[in-house]
């Protein structure tokens, strides 16, 4: 899919890009990708890109650090530092009156993270969060789970969090990881552990309360292959929006990155731009 837009350096220090479809609106939505994705992906992002472009909305993907396979040696907290940097790029050179983050699976750990850290978060009027799921959860599911657990614990003390994970244990689930960056993904309660089955009401509060304080859609697939099969993502997804305070959608038959329909991916994206324009006609009242 060919689209109309531009490629725009928002760190020049770090040699980041971020490509602008349909520029010259003033409401701008960033859309932040999920492990591994980079430019255009997931799939979907061209044709929710043109139906914003139809509603007079500019959407943003970036290029963070993190992108591709740099997620492995990454963190949360350097997504939310590069994403205030583009903001501040977006500001000065866009002048957007209205911002909107929308979040693709580990991208929806980022967007909440975001509004509770980023130094722009005041500036954001709405969040979509696109199958959020536990990593933790999906990462116990495997063979050999808690051997892969205990012994990144054990190189993370022995031999430091930034040591590159090797050895076929790891490398069978993740290219390039740093023992920190897996002990956060992993882990119960590390930085990326945020939509776990496991956790207590009062964990889910202590990491998804503040999200009560700005419009949020938390969009979940019926068939999101992440989602280990004892869990039910149902009742999951209604914990999640309780504490959050968010409007929920089931999108039936869909998996993780809604690529298995046409109709699934149109659903998708007419849920998030009738969000998105009902928040930005209510703020422009």
């Amino acid at each position: 899919m060919r689209i109309p837009g531009e490629l725009c350096l928002y760190d020049e220090r770090k040699h980041l890009a971020a490509f602008v479809a349909y520029p010259g609106n003033k409401a701008m939505v960033i859309f932040i990708a999920g492990l591994t994705d980079g430019l255009f992906s997931p799939r979907y992002f061209g044709p929710m890109a043109m139906a914003f472009h139809a509603q007079g909305v500019t959407c943003v993907q970036p290029i963070l650090s993190s992108s591709y396979n740099g997620f492995g040696t990454s963190s949360l907290d350097q997504d939310v530092a590069e994403l205030d940097t583009l903001i501040d790029f977006l500001s000065q050179h866009y002048h957007p009156h209205c911002i909107f983050l929308i979040g693709h699976s580990t991208g929806c750990q980022d967007a909440v993270t975001f509004f509770r850290k980023g130094r722009n978060a005041t500036l954001i009027r709405g969040i979509v969060l696109q199958a959020p799921v536990s990593d933790r959860d999906f990462l116990q599911s495997l063979p050999r789970a808690q051997e892969r657990l205990e012994k990144a614990r054990s190189i993370c003390t022995t031999q430091g969090p930034e040591t590159l994970l090797n050895g076929e244990l790891f490398t069978s689930v993740f290219p390039v990881l740093t023992a920190r960056r897996f002990l956060s993904l992993a882990e119960r309660l590390g930085d990326d552990d945020m939509f776990s089955y496991d956790l207590s009401d009062e964990e889910l509060q202590s990491r998804l309360r503040h999200m009560r304080n700005v419009p949020t859609l938390a969009i979940f697939s019926e068939k999101d292959e992440a989602v280990p099969k004892h869990i039910s993502y149902p009742e999951l997804s209604k914990r999640l929006c309780n504490v959050m305070g968010a409007t929920g959608y089931m999108l039936a038959n869909a998996n993780h990155a809604v690529n298995n329909s046409e109709e699934c991916t149109r659903e998708l994206i007419e849920q998030v731009v009738q969000f998105i324009d009902k928040v930005y006609s209510s703020t422009s009242e």
